[in-house]
């Protein structure tokens, strides 16, 4: 797995920032991209990530990505 792009507001008890940050845990070098339509608190994005806010483009998913790979 090269990327993780999630919503913050998932089904169920889990949300986004649980998934950046298990994955962050066992996968210390994963990219991730975060996404919501909602207010978030930034602050919780792990480090070396990206936030999206909803209503996405496809060009801002392009931008976020080629800043995670550094580009």
């Amino acid at each position: 797995i090269d990327m993780v792009f999630t919503d913050i507001n998932l089904c169920g008890s889990t949300t986004g920032w649980d998934v950046g940050e298990c994955f962050r845990m066992e996968r210390p070098d994963t990219l991730l991209l975060y996404m919501s339509g909602n207010c978030v608190d930034l602050e919780r994005c792990v480090p070396g990530s990206v936030f999206v806010a909803k209503p996405l483009q496809h060009s801002d998913i392009l931008n976020a990505c080629q800043r995670l790979r550094g580009k």
